[in-house]
């Protein structure tokens, strides 16, 4: 369990927060529309009635507990990451980063669900920026697998890292960004991840074993569609590193976004300026992955 704070509880936040609190964590939101506030929990309870009537909701709560603070001091309170999930106003947001800057621990992690504000506009007014970074849950949130991070040039490993962790533990897939361009699912993406979470489901209440299922490649660009012949070398598992064949692959590389060697290899491969094995783009730098 984690305790985490959401800011701003319009249609986004608080589906994040409840998406949070399903998956056992603590988590606090604040709003400062004292309306938004007051009528929250009701929206919650009307996203858990749609859920269980589409089958995408076994249990009748979540295992962790959403709390609703008038109070920012008090939502913030001890809370290891900050989800910023206001208007998107450059303006609002950069004031609200310089709030949560003075009122959150200089150890939280703050996290913006921006669209396209620049995470430097953000950082710019946050003590220690490195703890700054960009993590977009996509809409409709509750059972869409992905969720969009995007570092900030003073981002740190150790951000990137436990951020990272934190979403792969629950079972869900981060992806970089590649390019100025947020990613949108349309109509039909989304009832695609809605039949996959109620097979997924399903199969676990039959108490059948689910394979997990990534999605996040097939969002980025056409060059991240390769085949399994491409990815997997001769002689070696579909997960084993594409360099050594020995170590699993457990980071992705940046901007190519492909997972294909382990974390040793990739920081050589770095080191004497090589490119990606798969898609030959020079390699800037490698993301750790953990794998739930």
């Amino acid at each position: 369990m984690v305790r985490v704070c959401v800011v701003g509880c319009g249609t986004l936040g608080l589906k994040v927060a409840g998406a949070l609190s399903y998956f056992g964590h603590s988590v606090r939101v604040w709003d400062r529309d004292r309306a938004a506030l007051d009528s929250a929990h009701e929206r919650l309870r009307l996203d858990r009635c749609e859920l269980r009537r589409d089958g995408l909701l076994l249990q009748r709560a979540g295992a962790g507990r959403v709390t609703l603070l008038a109070r920012l001091d008090e939502a913030l309170a001890d809370a290891r990451i900050v989800f910023e999930c206001v208007s998107e106003d450059a303006a609002v947001k950069e004031e609200t980063f310089a709030r949560l800057s003075a009122a959150a621990a200089e150890t939280a992690i703050l996290a913006s669900c921006t669209l396209r504000v620049p995470i430097s506009a953000l950082a710019a007014r946050v003590q220690r920026p490195e703890r700054v970074l960009g993590v977009r849950f996509l809409y409709p949130v509750y059972y869409v697998p992905e969720v969009e991070v995007t570092p900030g040039p003073a981002t740190s490993r150790h951000t990137m890292d436990a951020v990272t962790q934190f979403l792969t533990h629950m079972g869900l897939t981060p992806f970089l960004r590649c390019g100025p361009e947020p990613v949108v699912l349309d109509d039909e993406q989304r009832e695609q991840r809605r039949r996959w979470r109620r097979q997924r489901l399903a199969a676990a209440a039959a108490g059948a074993a689910s394979t997990e299922t990534r999605y996040a490649p097939q969002l980025a660009f056409a060059g991240n569609l390769v085949s399994a012949a491409d990815v997997s070398p001769a002689g070696g598992g579909a997960h084993d590193c594409a360099v050594c064949m020995d170590a699993p692959r457990d980071c992705v590389m940046a901007p190519c976004h492909h997972l294909c060697t382990c974390c040793r290899c990739a920081r050589l491969l770095r080191g004497r300026r090589d490119a990606c094995p798969i898609c030959r783009q020079p390699i800037q730098d490698f993301i750790r992955v953990y794998m739930s």
